[in-house]
This record gives C-alpha cells, structure tokens and sequence, in this order.
C-alpha cells in the first residue's frame, strides 16, 4: 500500500510529470489563449485527486470507491454531482476548452478508483481506504495548483 497514487495515475493516463506547485509563486495565466496539456494534467489530477481524499473522511463514502458506481460517473460520486464549478476553474487556469477538460476529469476519477481498489486489496474495507488516501495526502496536496 505504499505506492504513490498521484505517480500511478499520472503515468497510467501518459500525463506530462506533475511539479510541486508553490500557492506563493503560482503565475496567472490570464490573458493566455492557447491551452496549456501540462496544466491541464496538473490540474485534473490534483484536483480530482483532493477531491476523492475529502470524500473519503466519512468511512461509508470511502466503502463506496470500493463497489461498482450504479449509473453515476465516479465524478458524480465523489463531488455528489458533476462538478461543473471545478471544470471552470480548471478552464480559467489551463486555457483548455471543457470538453478536453471533461475527458480528463472522467478519466483520472476512473484510474484513481480502479489504482485505490488495487492498492487496498480485495478484502479492503471503507477504513483501509481512508486509510490509504491519509498516507497519500502530503503527495497531492503538494501537487495542487
């Protein structure tokens, strides 16, 4: 269980690296009109990312990861509806059009369920979930923009 989830999704879904992000020296990118994929990997990984570690404080959230999603996207679960808000900020920082930004999100949310459900074994349970999101809080965290 001690692999790093960020590493694994990031190379799994062939991102661009994922940098340590400073919230003191984070540039704007306003004014820019051309879509940046290495933010845009950053973003939609980090983000989706933080966003399953918070949904995964209440134990019985984090048993949810480890059944099949009913007709929900996993987006849809872990945001408890899809996050239009998250997209449009994703948009705002990358220059990148929504429905890249979509694909990216769905896709990320998809691997990280699937990587969560490996590292915790078949006989994981909601605790070992939570558990494993705790111990790979730093490594998000410290990839958010």
């Amino acid at each position: 269980m001690a692999h790093n989830l960020v590493e694994s999704v990031q190379k799994h879904l062939a991102y661009s690296r994922l940098e340590r992000e400073s919230p003191n020296t984070q540039k704007s990118t306003e004014g820019a009109e051309v879509c940046h994929p290495e933010k845009l990997d950053q973003a939609c990984v980090s983000a989706v990312l933080a966003g399953i570690y918070q949904f995964t404080r209440e134990e019985e959230h984090a048993e949810k990861l480890l059944r099949s999603k009913s007709e929900d996207t996993w987006l849809e679960v872990i945001f408890h509806k899809y996050p239009q808000k998250l997209e449009n900020k994703i948009a705002a920082y990358t220059q990148c059009k929504s429905n890249l930004i979509r694909q990216h999100l769905f896709a990320v949310a998809q691997k990280a369920v699937l990587e969560i459900g490996i590292a915790v074994g078949p006989k994981g349970r909601g605790k070992d979930v939570k558990s494993y999101l705790t111990s790979q809080r730093l490594a998000i965290l410290t990839r958010l923009p």
